[in-house]
């Protein structure tokens, strides 16, 4: 059996780097992959268990305060599967939610798969209380919410929370594993109400105005070693009820620069939860994606810059929105299909608000 562990390739024009750096300096730190936050969000988390092998999601949340226990109130929403090599663009979501607590200074890991039942004698060591449920169905794919909160289950304005998400695929030749960091968002000290409407950007830190996704064009072929690459995307809202099971229905706009700086722009709806090939968004018929404006044929260059916003189609205001990316390497010196997942770059604060809604939580008595 062979485990790879594969780096995203970092490529480009000197005129993106350039690009990007400028625009980080400029933009506002509204959200955060590196810091503890109140509140983590996993954009993607899969399980898809078949004859050919198993894709998994590995998740850890950690407790960084090393003085006090913290409570965590996670909402898992499932949005069901692909059909048929499609891109998967979901209205709405079910949901599943639990809590837990964990000790000052832990982490907890658990498979999607499985979940964990909280028992103190697992190893690693495990939580305070609560428990994990397995995934709902399989295939599931979705999304992770978490948020910190008391003992009497109500948003605090602490900061401890920290996460990361292993995607791996195993089959019997092969391990890959494609890791990324969960968005937080912090909490603005003394700013909440505690009550079940979370308001980004005022009570917390905010969603960015624009995401800002360096890539290959899909089809590039790899100037190292030869491999062919794709890029998926996966976009989840900022704005979610979870009481009321209701998700906003976001027009997302894409603007594309290539190597040359000719821009093309396109546009698609989404609701609860999407992933996409980037060539899928413009041409999401079979046969179609050669000629997207995310493939490298019509481009003409290997590598691009995406800027990503939603917009409220009914035109009341803007929806934020976050995301991860995976890029898959096919074929080239390495052989078989490689992987790395990331998060995306931010521009700029968003003038509007986005709110959870959240629902409330049952903690299981331990056993």
């Amino acid at each position: 059996m062979r485990t790879v562990k594969w780096n995203p390739f970092l490529s480009g024009a000197a005129m993106l780097l350039g690009g990007v750096l400028l625009w980080a300096g400029a933009a506002r730190a509204d959200f955060t992959t590196t810091n503890p936050a109140a509140i983590l969000i996993f954009p993607k988390v899969v399980y898809n268990a078949t004859a050919a092998g198993t894709v998994d999601t590995v998740i850890q949340i950690t407790n960084t305060n090393l003085e006090a226990p913290a409570s965590v109130r996670c909402y898992l929403m499932n949005a069901g599967a692909p059909t048929g090599g499609q891109p998967l663009l979901t209205r709405t979501c079910v949901e599943t939610d639990f809590a837990f607590t964990l000790s000052p200074g832990q982490p907890i890991m658990w498979k999607l798969s499985s979940g964990s039942s909280g028992d103190p004698h697992a190893a690693p060591p495990l939580f305070m209380g609560g428990s994990i449920p397995p995934a709902p169905t399989n295939p599931m794919y979705g999304e992770l919410k978490c948020v910190q909160v008391d003992a009497a289950e109500q948003p605090i304005d602490s900061n401890d929370l920290k996460g990361e998400a292993s995607i791996e695929t195993v089959t019997t030749e092969s391990i890959d594993l494609r890791t990324y960091n969960a968005v937080g968002l912090q909490a603005v000290p003394g700013a909440g109400n505690r009550d079940g409407n979370l308001v980004l950007g005022t009570e917390y830190a905010g969603c960015p105005n624009y995401l800002i996704l360096d890539h290959f064009f899909d089809g590039a072929e790899e100037p190292i070693k030869g491999a062919i690459v794709t890029t998926e995307l996966t976009l989840v809202p900022c704005t979610e009820n979870f009481l009321l099971q209701t998700w906003p229905t976001t027009t997302v706009q894409y603007l594309v620069f290539n190597e040359f700086e000719q821009r093309f722009s396109t546009s698609r709806s989404t609701g609860c939860f999407t992933e996409t090939l980037l060539s899928w968004i413009d041409r999401p018929t079979p046969g179609g994606q050669a000629t997207s404006i995310f493939s490298a044929a019509v481009e003409g260059t290997l590598t691009g810059q995406t800027l990503i916003r939603g917009s409220d189609p009914t035109g009341r205001g803007t929806h934020g929105l976050l995301a991860v990316a995976e890029e898959f390497h096919a074929g080239g010196d390495n052989g078989g299909v490689h992987s790395a997942a990331f998060g995306l770059a931010q521009r700029g604060p968003r003038a509007g608000t986005d709110t959870l809604t959240l629902a409330p939580v049952t903690v299981p008595e331990p056993e």
